[in-house]
């Protein structure tokens, strides 16, 4: 049998949070990397416009075993978020993840101890397989405008434009001189337009004296809406990047210290293995990526 990889995560709540993060669609797949820097999870809108992965680093787990230098393989994003959930629900008990199984499936297990009764929780992924995927970040073009703000900011503007939005599109707008940011919607039922708080910028460059792209509003909600935040931590670290044909990428770092039942607690330290550094070196990266309004697929030599 081939040598398995073998992952030990100690506090499954927050691997379900991070994961839930990217908000795959119920029927999606996704595909999980696992290499020796940590694991990616990655999936794609059917419409090829959005892509979102989660990167996990090795020093996140508990233990991180992975004879082979790259191991990767599909999976129904939904099976694997309902199976974490079940193991989310116990006692706090390790979980342990190995790849591959007998038939290539991941190999989740539990074992619980209470009141001298031992519990042993077990499940099989059939993994699939999937097509590569064509990289969005592969076609970026220089020069790239970018600010940094919390992400609990961004959050609350896009659900503010809903109403106006309805279903349509929304346009982000950089000014370089005032280091203005704004994010407009406009449909039938009126328009409204959120100015971001400058004070609340913890960086800012724009390429050029103006900048303004047109996006989907429901890839911009599912890019920034999605975030886990408290209103005693609004400190989430968001970025977002725009290369020269409206590319944009949005990474949020999250570092969460602890989980009570299914809520968040704290931003700050090890999610999976319960230490307590601080850093961007402890953080899980979400991103995502989407394409600028009527945008194609780009092309690749």
């Amino acid at each position: 049998m081939e040598e398995q990889a073998c992952l030990k995560v100690s506090n499954v709540r927050a691997l379900v949070t991070v994961l839930q993060a990217i908000k795959a669609s119920i029927k999606q797949n996704c595909r999980l990397c696992m290499a020796a820097d940590g694991v990616t999870v990655r999936w794609e809108d059917d419409s090829k416009s959005l892509q979102s992965s989660v990167f996990m680093r090795a020093g996140l787990f508990a233990d991180y075993q992975l004879p082979a230098g790259r191991m990767e393989f599909g999976l129904t994003f939904s099976l694997l978020m309902d199976a974490l959930n079940v193991f989310a629900s116990g006692l706090g008990a390790e979980l342990v993840l190995r790849y591959p199984g007998a038939n290539s499936e991941l190999v989740c297990e539990m074992t619980e101890a209470a009141e001298a009764t031992t519990v042993c929780t077990y499940a099989q992924l059939n993994t699939i397989n999937m097509p590569q995927a064509v990289d969005l970040s592969d076609s970026w073009q220089d020069p790239s405008s970018w600010f940094l703000m919390p992400g609990l900011l961004l959050k609350e503007a896009l659900e503010d434009l809903e109403w106006a939005a309805a279903g349509g599109h929304v346009k982000l707008d950089m000014q370089r001189d005032s280091q203005r940011i704004t994010i407009s919607a406009e449909s039938v039922n009126g328009e409204m337009r959120v100015e971001l708080p400058q004070d609340s910028l913890a960086g800012f460059s724009c390429a050029q004296e103006q900048l303004q792209f047109s996006y989907k509003y429901k890839h911009m909600r599912t890019a920034f809406t999605h975030i886990p935040h408290q209103k005693e931590t609004p400190d989430v670290s968001t970025k977002v990047t725009l290369d020269a044909d409206g590319l944009m990428k949005v990474t949020h770092m999250m570092s969460m210290q602890s989980l009570h039942e299914q809520n968040i607690s704290n931003i700050g330290s090890l999610p999976f293995s319960g230490g307590s550094q601080r850093g961007p070196g402890n953080s899980a990266v979400v991103q995502f990526l989407v394409l600028p309004e009527d945008d194609a697929i780009p092309e690749h030599e």
